[in-house]
């Protein structure tokens, strides 16, 4: 018999609407209550799959899961950006559409460490969502930094939802920058990050463990910073999409 990871399981789609510029949020639900998605860790994505009006397989493509664990597989939750047919067709469906998914897979998640610094440029703060999520609801001991890169914050996907989540855990911090345009009365950082915003995020960055997740020449950039100021490349875990 095959694994459950290697299953493609039945959702409804419950809830589609935009999320940011350019993205939206994309809510789904076990058709069957018995066959939901096996539990996955914060951080780690899912294939999704289109069909064709026959039944027959579309296109399929992966997925970060922004829900929490703890808040069970029977609804799973995905921050998408629009950038091709694929999100286009994602972000048109209509409540009671029917996806299929398969997974969960990866081994981006939170291992045992002091310090988690989270790294995230644009729609790749998605995996970060979840892991926060879980940290909140779990009350992990542990200390997470997310430093959040966007052009503008109208682009910024789930910032408000995070900073609420960092004023009400003291053992979690969001740190969000506007690369091109911030509205007044900004209290976020501006420009890209480098050096010296590091440097301030998180003093002690030598001894933290990092995670990554963005365009690729965004982490390129990221983790030569990283790299540069001292930090150990064992240390630095990275997640691509496409």
């Amino acid at each position: 018999m095959p694994i459950p990871q290697t299953i493609f399981r039945p959702y409804r789609v419950v809830e589609n609407v935009p999320l940011a510029t350019g993205m939206f949020r994309l809510v789904v639900e076990a058709e069957d209550a018995t066959e939901p998605i096996p539990p996955f860790q914060a951080g780690q994505w899912v294939n999704v799959r289109l069909l064709n009006v026959d039944g027959g397989e579309w296109a399929k493509a992966a997925y970060s899961i922004a829900s929490a664990p703890a808040a069970g597989t029977q609804r799973l939750e995905f921050g998408i950006k629009v950038a091709g047919d694929f999100t286009k067709r994602l972000a048109a469906l209509a409540v009671g559409a029917r996806v299929e998914m398969q997974g969960p897979w990866g081994l981006f998640v939170l291992k045992p460490a002091a310090h988690h610094v989270l790294i995230a440029g644009g729609i790749g703060v998605t995996p970060f969502v979840s892991m926060i999520r879980e940290a909140a609801l779990s009350s992990a001991d542990m200390q997470i930094t997310l430093i959040y890169s966007n052009r503008t914050v109208d682009e910024a996907a789930y910032l408000d939802e995070l900073q609420q989540i960092a004023a009400a855990h003291p053992n979690i911090r969001v740190i969000p920058t506007c690369t091109r345009e911030s509205p007044s009365g900004w209290m976020g950082e501006r420009g890209r990050i480098d050096a010296a915003m590091l440097h301030r995020a998180v003093p002690d960055h030598r001894d933290a463990d990092y995670l990554m997740c963005g365009p690729d020449d965004f982490m390129v950039s990221m983790r030569e910073i990283l790299v540069a100021s001292g930090v150990d490349s064992k240390r630095i875990k990275q997640e691509s999409f496409g």
